[in-house]
């Protein structure tokens, strides 16, 4: 029997366990899954982990409720037997977590989930995830989960989750050799399929306008669901702009740019606690509190307003930068402590 299961089921929750899994597994037997979202699965093989593909994703919004029930019952049955899930924001793992009769601790930043979905998704999903044992959420974002979670479930920690990505972490130009460009933005379009994203329209086309009218260098990330209305094989044939054909190390690309622009969060986040110059182009003006945290901070720009946009990172193109990896050890420090604590009194349970 494993003691730990961690299930992983988009890019960013494998680079943000990555250095947590590489802690646990030195004394827990772990078990790691990941579901094909993304290149997700990708990912985890670049990083080196350890883990079994589970499961995969789609952009449809019917099809996608149908892979997660699938995905859950599946799990439920052929899963090896463990004594603790661990996941974050993850619905998924707290169901199978139930239905095995195990504990489960959840990490959450993103605190429109819990509002933003359709009335059924959102009371589903919340029902579940009100099931985990122990929720972990960055300070700024507490008063916004305990309008969900019970006082006594909930566990704070400074800063932002993506402190907690970048642990570890060693800048080399060298893995990122693929991208031509020495000074570049990386561009990632918005996530139109998401179930919490209603806006159905990408200001992607505009923005690559925009820049390679400046002679600004674009490694362009898009999305599988293909929503973001570009051509990509046109773009792929202009020579300021590279698509890459594989998955790229995120981090060495975020902390080699010259500024991140991102429809979505967390990267523009980890850009931000990398020290690069981040754009958030979401397409809501409800931000989770973490972005809300550092717009009102400077140090993140929120807009949909392509000329601006760009008009903003010429404007800040050689400004200093400062990496927040000291912050970075302290928090991963103080979580790691959490994460113990729970599972030590869990098995300690068994």
């Amino acid at each position: 029997m494993y003691e730990l299961w961690i299930d992983l089921v988009s890019p960013p929750q494998v680079n943000f366990f990555k250095p947590f899994i590489e802690e646990l597994e030195k004394d827990y037997e772990t078990l790691v899954s990941i579901r094909d979202r993304n290149q997700a699965v990708e990912l985890g093989r670049k990083l080196g982990l350890d883990f079994i593909p589970y499961g995969s994703d789609d952009p449809l919004m019917h099809k996608k409720l149908y892979k997660i029930s699938r995905r859950i019952l599946s799990l439920s049955k052929d899963l090896p037997e463990f004594k603790v899930g661990l996941a974050t924001e993850n619905p998924l793992l707290t169901a199978v977590a139930v239905l095995r009769g195990r504990p489960s601790l959840m990490f959450f930043d993103n605190d429109r989930t819990i509002t933003r979905y359709n009335y059924i998704i959102r009371k589903t999903f919340n029902a579940i995830n009100k099931q985990n044992n122990q929720i972990i959420v960055p300070e700024v974002s507490k008063d916004n989960f305990l309008k969900i979670f019970d006082s006594d479930k909930l566990v704070t920690y400074p800063g932002y989750k993506e402190h907690l990505t970048i642990y570890g972490f060693e800048p080399d130009r060298e893995k990122i050799k693929e991208i031509p460009f020495s000074d570049f933005i990386l561009l990632r379009s918005e996530a139109l399929s998401a179930a919490y994203v209603e806006e159905n329209k990408s200001i992607v086309g505009e923005l690559i306008d925009r820049f390679t009218k400046e002679d600004i260098n674009i490694v362009y990330l898009p999305r599988k669901s293909g929503r973001d209305c570009i051509d990509k094989d046109k773009i792929s044939e202009m020579d300021n702009i590279f698509i890459p054909d594989k998955p790229v190390d995120g981090l060495n690309a975020c902390y080699f740019a010259n500024a991140v622009l991102t429809g979505s969060g967390t990267m523009g986040r980890e850009a931000a606690v990398l020290g690069t110059l981040p754009v958030s182009f979401y397409p809501h003006d409800d931000l989770l509190s973490v972005d809300e945290d550092l717009v009102k901070k400077e140090k993140m720009l929120h807009s949909r307003d392509p000329e601006e946009i760009v008009d903003y990172v010429i404007s800040k193109w050689n400004d200093e930068r400062e990496a927040e990896f000291e912050r970075s050890k302290m928090v991963k420090k103080e979580v790691m402590g959490i994460i113990n604590e729970f599972i030590k009194h869990n098995l300690s349970d068994e």
